[in-house]
C-alpha cells in the first residue's frame, strides 16, 4: 500500500474516521487506532496516527481529552452528524442476508471491523418504510438445508478466534481434540488449510503432525487451542475447492465408484432434476428404472442410499450391496425388541 502517496493517506484517514467511536464511548487511544489500522492492512507508526487524528479534528467534529499516562482519548463530539457508515438500501439488504452464514467463517478481526456495518444494515432496514419492496425482501427468502435441522454445536469463542487468526496468518496450532468415537481428547498439532461450514457444523481442514493428507476437524470438539507461530506446511497443489469437489467433506475414502441401482419412477424424476453425477445414465427397467453413475464413495453417499431404501436397490458395487443388506438385517433384528 502506498503509505506516502496522497491516495494512500486519504484511504487511511477514511479508515480512521470509521474507527472513531461514538460520543457515548470513553474514547480510543492512538495506540488502539494503530492496532485497528493494522488489522485492516494499514501498517503505520504511532506518530502517523497521531498526525492523522489531529488533522481530522481540524475538519470534523471530533473530541479529544487527556487519558491515563498522558495519552489522549478520541471520539466523536456529541451531536456529530457525519454518518461514515451510511449504506445504500441494497447494501444493507445484502449484509442482512449473508450475516448468518458468514459469521462462523470470518476471522474475528474482520468480523469486528464489519460489526458496525451489520448493525447499520439492521438499523437501515428497520427504518425503511415497510411498503418498500426491497426492504421486505429479507423476510421473503430463506435457505433450508435438505437435512434434519440440528441445533448447531457450541464453539468456544477463544477456539474460534485462535483458529481463524492462525488460518489467516498461516501458523500451526496445537489443541486437544476429541473425535466422535473417542472417550478422551487427544493432543494434536494441526496445519490449518481452510474452514468449511457443513450444515450446522464448522470444520477446520488441516493436516496433522507430519502427514500430508488433509482432513476435517470439527471446531466444537477442540479445546486448549494454541498458536505455535510455526509456519504452516501446505501440501503441494492443495486447493480447498478441489478438496471439497473430491469428496473430502463426505467423511470416507472419497474414492470414485460406479454405482448401479434400480430406482422407483419417483426417484428417477428427482435424479433427472438433481443428478448424482454429470454423466449419470437412467433408462427404463420394467416398472422401475436403472441408474448408472460414477460417484464418490463416502459416508454421506451411504447415508443417502439407506435413506432411500424404499425407492432404490443397489446392484453394484457388490460389497456396497452386501453392506446395505447386513445393515437391514441388523435393523430388522433391532426392531424385534418390544419395549
Amino acid at each position: 500500500m502506498p503509505a506516502n502517496s496522497t491516495d494512500g493517506a486519504i484511504a487511511r484517514q477514511w479508515e480512521v474516521l470509521k474507527i472513531i467511536p461514538s460520543a457515548r464511548s470513553p474514547g480510543l487511544k492512538p495506540s488502539e487506532f494503530q492496532n485497528e489500522l493494522s488489522e485492516r492492512g494499514y501498517i503505520v507508526s504511532l506518530r502517523t496516527v497521531q498526525r492523522d487524528l489531529k488533522a481530522l479534528a481540524e475538519v470534523f467534529d471530533i473530541d479529544c481529552e487527556a487519558g491515563e499516562k498522558n495519552e489522549t482519548l478520541w471520539r466523536w463530539q456529541s451531536g456529530a452528524k457525519l454518518d461514515i457508515q451510511s449504506l445504500e438500501l441494497t447494501d444493507a439488504l445484502t449484509l442482512r442476508l449473508i450475516e448468518t452464514s458468514l459469521r462462523p467463517l470470518l476471522p474475528a478481526s474482520v468480523l469486528k471491523a464489519l460489526e458496525p456495518r451489520l448493525q447499520n444494515a439492521a438499523e437501515k432496514l428497520d427504518a425503511v418504510n415497510p411498503r418498500n419492496a426491497v426492504s421486505g425482501w429479507a423476510n421473503k427468502v430463506a435457505s433450508v438445508l435438505p437435512m434434519v435441522p440440528f441445533i448447531p454445536p457450541k464453539i468456544d469463542p477463544a477456539v474460534l478466534e485462535t483458529v481463524q487468526d492462525c488460518l489467516l496468518k498461516d501458523f500451526v496450532i496445537t489443541c486437544r481434540y476429541r473425535s466422535v468415537a473417542a472417550d478422551k481428547p487427544k493432543e494434536l498439532k494441526l496445519h490449518p488449510l481452510g474452514l468449511v461450514q457443513r450444515g450446522p457444523v464448522t470444520y477446520l481442514i488441516a493436516t496433522a503432525f507430519h502427514y500430508e493428507e488433509p482432513r476435517p476437524f470439527a471446531l466444537h470438539r477442540m479445546s486448549g487451542v494454541m498458536n505455535t507461530y510455526e509456519d504452516v506446511k501446505r501440501p503441494k497443489g492443495f486447493s480447498l475447492k478441489q478438496f471439497i469437489d473430491d469428496g473430502g467433506m463426505g467423511f470416507g475414502e472419497a474414492k470414485p465408484i460406479n454405482l448401479v441401482a434400480r430406482i422407483s419412477p419417483m426417484l428417477a424424476r428427482e435424479l433427472e432434476e438433481t443428478k448424482l453425477s454429470a454423466h449419470q445414465k437412467i433408462r427404463p427397467d420394467g416398472d422401475w428404472f436403472r441408474i448408472e453413475a460414477t460417484v464418490q464413495d463416502t459416508w454421506q453417499l451411504r447415508w443417502w442410499l439407506v435413506g432411500k431404501l424404499e425407492d432404490l436397490i443397489v446392484h453394484e458395487p457388490t460389497d456396497l450391496r452386501e453392506e446395505i443388506c447386513n445393515k437391514l438385517l441388523v435393523a430388522k433384528n433391532n426392531y424385534k425388541y418390544e419395549p
